[in-house]
């Protein structure tokens, strides 16, 4: 990527003229001249540019290409993305038989790779303990195996893996549904919930002198930022910090001047025990790292697990449970949720809040109904930013309550093509599962929704691109599925809710709504010039939109467009 030219340009306009310009304003929608001046917005219009911009200006003719606000990813894991480019993408994983096969297969082929880690498997597979240590010991019995399935909320280890990190029987314990699984008997299956791994983890990179790609330089990130910025990106919010060395990273690429970004970073709590220690943390955060471009203002929640492995918080019980009892795990109480809003308002901190089942969506809602009685017989109100992730399963009576409440809405429209979520049907039952992904009556209601990729991994890097999101959350249909329609098709989001979501609405949720998101006289000069009409080209293709050239504070970053005198 080329170096932005500050202090290069001469001219003191920028005019960017005869384009298809959507502003992301829908009291004012469609432009086709817009004029910087430094790293501001001065001017957006339809036909002549005006005259007190003509004298010093450097001009570009856009050729009626369409143009948008950058975009913004509002949950991605961008440390454990760049960290995962030694991880093995498994291409066949239909049976335990196969994957051992390609377990073996890989391990003979890579005899230096002192820990294999390897993705995916069907969720199925690991399901009541079906898969276990053994059979990754069968095939890779000397070094450490790490298989995870295709939640990436669970992984089998094997034996090896599991005596490196010195993991036994009697010392394997880890809160809420961090979890290292036992048999009957008492015995390690090696099936790990929600990376409990990592806390024990450093144990085994000692014992075997390797460790992941650092990111404490901002190098290994670069590439995947530069990937984003390609495809028009230019302001994440890191759906999970986890450590410094991911700011220490982004504050040396700022400091290069290689950050074309906005790096909204999170620091993650359990509960109301940890609170104030991991508030403490994100305090100190801000005093090393903080900067105009790496911001650290937001903590991160797990109120509970996930559909596809029957660890989500439910109001019915679990279709495959015989006894009508299992709800899944609510990690933290209304009333808990409720006081750790209001700590937070008293600290003026963001929150997001991974939330999957209904039940774990129902009490999210009520505990801001009570945070705000709370503050409201103190005489203040409720201001932080709420942002709810993921929300797969509410109930229709929840869906209004989020426009009522003030609440921000995230979602990953990636998902509902089929390649994510449908062992869900398992636990959720055909009636359930038929009504998963549904966001119409929240964002007709008035909610601010907004859309990220959630891309933890190499394995997934094209779904990283924000247009191929779009294609499927528009279609709800995947090219690398196939099949139908995803039921119900009711629920597919219009283009323009999607392309709002993905600008004003998560510029709403990242708190940056001042200054990104819209192009419009005083906002920041962040502007993506796409190579195809986002309106115009066929649903299917969607995908193929990238930004042709991309402008960050008022200077390109993307290779340069070619100026000329058309005025």
């Amino acid at each position: 990527m080329s170096e932005p030219a500050k202090g290069r340009n001469m001219h003191r306009y920028k005019v960017l003229k005869n384009g298809k310009i959507w502003t992301g304003d829908r009291s004012s929608l469609w432009k086709d001249v817009l004029v910087t001046e430094g790293e501001n917005i001065v001017y957006t219009g339809v036909g002549d540019v005006p005259a007190e911009y003509l004298a010093d200006a450097e001009a570009f003719d856009l050729g009626k290409k369409m143009v948008i606000p950058s975009l913004i990813d509002s949950h991605i894991h961008i440390s454990s993305l760049a960290q995962s480019t030694y991880f093995y993408v498994m291409e066949n994983t239909d049976t335990v038989e196969i994957i051992q096969k390609n377990i073996r297969q890989y391990a003979n082929t890579h005899p230096d790779q002192a820990f294999i880690y390897v993705e995916s498997c069907p969720t199925v597979l690991m399901d009541d303990s079906r898969m276990t240590k053994e059979y990754l010991d069968a095939v890779v019995p000397d070094r450490p195996v790490l298989l995870c399935d295709a939640s990436f909320h669970r992984a089998l280890l094997n034996s090896k893996m599991l005596e490196l990190m010195e993991i036994t029987r009697e010392n394997h314990t880890h809160g809420g549904l961090k979890v290292y699984e036992k048999n009957a008997k008492g015995e390690l299956t090696g099936i790990v919930y929600e990376h409990a791994y990592d806390d024990d983890i450093e144990k085994m990179y000692e014992k075997i002198g390797w460790y992941p790609p650092d990111v404490s330089t901002g190098d290994v990130m670069l590439p995947f930022l530069d990937m984003m910025s390609g495809w028009g990106v230019s302001c994440i919010l890191d759906g999970l910090t986890e450590g410094e060395k991911t700011l220490q990273g982004m504050r040396a690429l700022e400091e290069a001047g290689k950050l074309h970004f906005y790096f909204h970073g999170t620091s993650l709590f359990t509960g109301i025990r940890d609170l104030d220690e991991s508030i403490c943390r994100l305090r100190e955060w801000q005093k090393k790292y903080g900067s105009r471009h790496v911001i650290l203002n937001t903590m991160k929640l797990f109120l509970d697990g996930t559909n596809e492995i029957g660890t989500s918080a439910v109001i019915e019980p679990f279709a495959n449970d015989p006894e009508g009892k299992t709800r899944g795990t609510l990690l933290v109480e209304r009333g808990e949720l409720a006081d750790i809003f209001v700590r937070l308002q008293e600290e003026n901190l963001n929150i997001q809040i991974h939330m999957v089942g209904d039940r774990a969506f129902r009490t999210g809602l009520d505990a801001v109904e009570d945070a705000k009685k709370i503050l409201s017989e103190r005489g203040e109100k409720l201001t932080i930013r709420i942002n709810f992730l993921h929300c797969e399963l509410t109930k229709p009576e929840d869906r209004k309550r989020p426009a009522r409440l003030g609440v921000h809405i995230n979602w990953s429209p990636q998902w509902s093509g089929g390649i994510f979520g449908e062992d869900a049907i398992l636990y959720l039952g055909r009636e359930r599962f038929d009504s998963m992904y549904s966001f119409q009556e929240i964002i007709r209601s008035g909610a601010v929704v907004g859309y990220s990729s959630d891309v933890v991994d190499i394995g997934e890097i094209s779904r990283a691109n924000p247009f191929a999101g779009i294609q499927i959350g528009h279609t709800r249909m995947d090219k690398d599925v196939g099949g139908g329609v995803r039921q119900p098709a009711d629920e597919r989001i219009s283009r323009e809710d999607l392309l709002y979501g993905y600008t004003a609405g998560n510029a709403r949720q990242v708190g940056m709504e001042d200054s990104v998101g819209m192009l419009k006289p005083g906002m920041l000069a962040n502007i993506a010039v796409l190579n195809k009409d986002y309106f115009e080209i066929a649903a299917e293709d969607i995908s193929s939109i990238c930004a042709e050239r991309l402008m960050f504070e008022g200077e390109w970053v993307l290779p340069g467009m070619r100026s000329g005198d058309f005025l």
